[in-house]
């Protein structure tokens, strides 16, 4: 719900004829990063580092050492060893089924119980330059055909021009699954393999037209929603939130279905309660149709 909000089959029909009024699912139009939403990050580390400050890249978590309610110490392992810095804050955006073993002493039994219950679904991408100007007029289109082994192809190109060459195009294929199932396991060869007699059987390009492709996978892409994952959520969440300087935000580190700019906005209230000394719900973020996909943001009175 947190991803369709307020869109419904009327009002498609009546975007599609009147082309005005309809929720902003259907946008007709986005601002979008010139070289992708990698830049956005990118030109965050820059600031930061223009700012005195020290981005680690390459980080393996490894503890969060917490007494009376405060998290006192971080300890990372880098290529150049382990390190512990003694934070301020915290603010992280690990699966949460991956944060609670982070803790020392360790979460309660009942959270790491109601973490265990939670489940993520995976995917694998797959990125292929193709040697045609176009494929398709969309930024992305569906497919939820059961026969189909992929959900989702996006043309970058149609996000922004810079993304591709003048003359070349490039597709981002997205399969969904669990990690360690077949999909998970295919090599890329037999993963380009499913695509193309597909993409080919659907007439959107033909094999001998992809130059290159790339391979990527991602374990903890969206969150399950079983019947009780919200009393789950909860149980760990109420734990999380009651220290003093830790904020969980993001789509994994809160185990919501949420946008990548929802996920920007938790993270700038996280900072801002840092700042400002007083906490604010990062939860009401994305919470109620009204917010972003409708078109405004509520204000608190």
């Amino acid at each position: 719900s947190q991803r369709i909000a307020g869109l419904s089959l009327f009002s498609a029909i009546k975007k599609m004829i009147f082309k005005k009024g309809g929720p902003k699912t259907l946008v007709d139009s986005f601002y979008y990063p010139s070289l992708g939403a990698g830049l956005v990050y990118e030109e965050m580390k820059k600031k930061i580092e223009e700012r005195g400050g020290r981005v680690l890249l390459d980080a393996e978590p490894l503890s969060l050492v917490h007494e009376h309610g405060r998290v006192t110490s971080v300890e990372v392992r880098t290529k150049q060893g382990t390190q512990s810095f003694s934070p301020q804050a915290v603010i992280s955006s690990i699966p949460v089924t991956r944060e609670v073993e982070l803790f020392n002493p360790s979460v309660p039994a009942e959270v790491l119980d109601a973490a265990k219950k939670l489940r993520f679904r995976s995917q694998v991408y797959l990125f292929l330059t193709i040697n045609k100007e176009k494929v398709t007029d969309d930024n992305w289109v569906y497919f939820p055909d059961k026969e189909v082994p992929f959900g989702r192809i996006s043309e970058m190109k149609n996000f922004s021009k810079e993304m591709s060459p003048q003359d070349k195009t490039s597709l981002f294929v997205e399969f969904f699954c669990f990690e360690g199932d077949e999909i998970w396991n295919a090599s890329k060869e037999e993963l380009f393999d499913m695509t193309m007699e597909w993409l080919e059987k659907l007439k959107f390009l033909n094999r001998e037209e992809v130059l290159n492709i790339h391979h990527i996978k991602r374990a903890h892409a969206y969150p399950l929603y079983d019947l009780e994952y919200k009393e789950h959520v909860k149980t760990v969440m109420d734990w999380m939130d009651s220290f003093d300087n830790f904020y969980a935000i993001g789509r994994p580190g809160r185990f919501r279905y949420t946008n990548q700019d929802h996920s920007l906005e938790m993270g700038i209230l996280a900072a801002r309660s840092v700042l400002e000394g007083k906490r604010y719900e990062v939860d009401s973020v994305g919470s109620g149709k009204e917010y972003f996909e409708m078109g405004y943001v509520p204000e608190n009175n």
